[in-house]
């Protein structure tokens, strides 16, 4: 079986894969290039390796990474070492942590832990254009909640966060949102994003979007508590196979069914 015609979850399994073991081998290049030994290798070689990446140092094209490619393969390469630490095969390798002021979307503040040495990201394009106040956004998704349901509201707000077109949400499968180990090693190194793959798009050439990890919690959350009850209600009412979409609707007497473009649209 070819790779492009694997099942949507096992593409998106290989895919994870394929990007986390990018970053590693990124990071045994660079500790083979530095003779670091991985045996004693230490947290201050991790910032060592960021920097390079900032500076454009360690770069295929010689240029500054962005700070969450950097985040990203330098927490990587702390999970490595955490684990063949694990395994026994070296000594104890721990990441330096602090803590941090996360701000969130309703203007409350709160502390985390984080990794030291975290670089800072640039801004997406979504925060960069002149968009609609957040308090505006904000009344928008709770009117959603009221009058359309809170699986519209999860999958309006990832429109307007990330910027998915509307059919890439209505077509997206379950498996394609982070899991819930993806998402709590992020917070646990201090990421403010997770990665999410896009397999439903135009062109249907899977793309990676980043998706806030507090947002991203909470439809992990709803995937996993409130789904598999309009999963089932749909299988009850209309005696077929379980949906694999993401969002499902929670109207009353169409629980479970797909979301479609245009009751999407409508929200808008």
């Amino acid at each position: 079986m070819s790779f492009d015609r694997l099942p949507r979850g096992r593409t998106l399994a290989v895919t994870s894969i394929i990007d986390t073991g990018d970053s590693l081998v990124n990071f045994l290049s660079w500790a083979n290039v530095h003779e670091i030994p991985l045996g004693k290798a230490v947290y201050d070689d991790i910032l060592v390796y960021q920097d390079d990446m900032q500076s454009g140092q360690w770069s295929k094209a010689g240029v500054p990474l962005n700070g969450r490619t950097i985040n990203a393969r330098g927490s990587a390469a702390c999970s490595y070492l955490m684990w063949t630490s694990h395994i026994g095969a070296r000594e104890a390798f721990v990441p330096t942590l602090t803590a941090a002021t996360v701000k969130v979307r309703n203007g409350n503040t709160y502390k985390k832990t984080v990794r030291v040495g975290l670089k800072k990201a640039k801004r997406s394009q979504i925060e960069r254009v002149g968009l609609p106040r957040e308090t505006w956004v904000d009344d928008w998704l709770a009117q959603v909640v009221r009058r359309r349901g809170k699986s519209k509201m999860l999958a309006c707000r990832l429109i307007v966060d990330v910027g998915p077109r509307i059919a890439e949400v209505c077509g997206a499968c379950v498996e394609c949102w982070p899991s819930k180990e993806a998402i709590a090693e992020a917070k646990r190194y201090g990421e403010r994003h997770v990665d999410m793959v896009l397999e439903y798009t135009k062109g249907n050439v899977p793309r990676t979007v980043v998706i806030d990890v507090d947002f991203a919690e909470m439809v992990r959350n709803w995937i996993d508590e409130e789904r598999p009850k309009l999963v089932d209600a749909f299988v009850r009412r209309t005696k077929r196979s379980t949906p694999r979409t993401l969002f499902l609707s929670d109207a009353p007497g169409y629980e479970g069914t797909p979301l479609l473009k245009s009751r999407l649209y409508e929200c808008f």
